[in-house]
């Protein structure tokens, strides 16, 4: 999945302590959240959006142990 704002691949992020996560414009969060929810993968959204660059950003955490490779082939296949 392309991220509208940038044009870059939506990417599964491993760094930092919280586990796997995805950052994603507001704007696309709503068909993100649909797309995992059907393919049964388990995440919490983060209740407070960030400033990104193009505007507010959504983060959705998928926890430790989370399948990385499954969800970005998700994502990439979305």
């Amino acid at each position: 999945m392309i991220d509208k704002t940038t044009g870059k691949r939506i990417e599964v992020k491993t760094d930092g302590n919280a586990g796997p996560y995805i950052i994603m414009p507001e704007s696309q969060a709503s068909k993100v959240r649909d797309l995992l929810k059907t393919k049964g993968v388990c995440f919490t959204e983060n209740p407070n959006s960030i400033r990104g660059e193009n505007g507010n950003d959504t983060i959705f955490d998928f926890g430790n142990g989370a399948d990385v490779d499954k969800i970005q082939s998700i994502l990439d296949n979305a």
